[in-house]
């Protein structure tokens, strides 16, 4: 039997020794019954926990209606919490499960060949370009980028004030490089 006098003095909140003292009494008592539903221990706890906070934040909801005991209310929360849970827990299995199966498909194919070597192709890249960066001027390096954006030879030399051939120039040097670097680091790190 809950006493009356307890649930009317958590109903305010600002009494912090009567939730103290509710939590002492319901929380093992919540932990217990979740263990004889055969939760597992580590989700008894997270879902005790989730169920106090629920009875924290609608206790004032709570009222004796028709005969209606605390522990009803406290049963209905509580199997509410444990099926939303649950229900988070399946949805979580399915999905990691989908993912397993995924992840041995592409293990199964090869595709984490592929993947690393188009990754490391381009770390390589990227730090090859990081590299040569120092040793060209902006506009070098503006003009290969803007080339590796597709943009239009016409266009590069209009937006950077450059003849055409200038931005063939500036573009082979810094892919020239580009190149050395990329295979002076294919050299140092493969």
């Amino acid at each position: 039997m809950t006493r009356d006098s307890l649930l009317l003095r958590v109903k305010d909140k600002k009494d912090e020794q009567a939730w103290e003292e509710f939590a002492l009494i319901y929380e093992p008592f919540l932990r217990a019954l979740l263990r004889k539903q055969s939760i597992p221990s580590s989700e008894c706890d997270d879902i005790s926990q989730e169920v106090m906070m629920k009875l924290y934040q609608n206790i004032e909801k709570y009222q004796k209606q028709n005969g209606a005991k605390f522990r009803t209310w406290l049963v209905t929360v509580l199997k509410n919490t444990m099926f939303s849970h649950l229900k988070k827990r399946k949805a979580t299995q399915n999905r990691d499960e989908r993912w397993a199966e995924e992840k041995i498909r592409q293990l199964e194919s090869n595709e984490l060949e592929e993947d690393y070597e188009t990754e490391w192709q381009q770390k390589i890249c990227d730090l090859a370009f990081e590299n040569i960066k120092k040793k060209f001027s902006g506009r070098a390096i503006d003009v290969f980028t803007q080339t590796l954006e597709e943009i239009p030879v016409e266009t590069i030399c209009k937006n950077l004030e450059l003849k055409r051939d200038s931005v063939y120039r500036l573009r082979g040097r810094v892919k020239k490089a580009l190149t050395k670097e990329v295979n002076f680091l294919r050299e140092q790190l493969e």
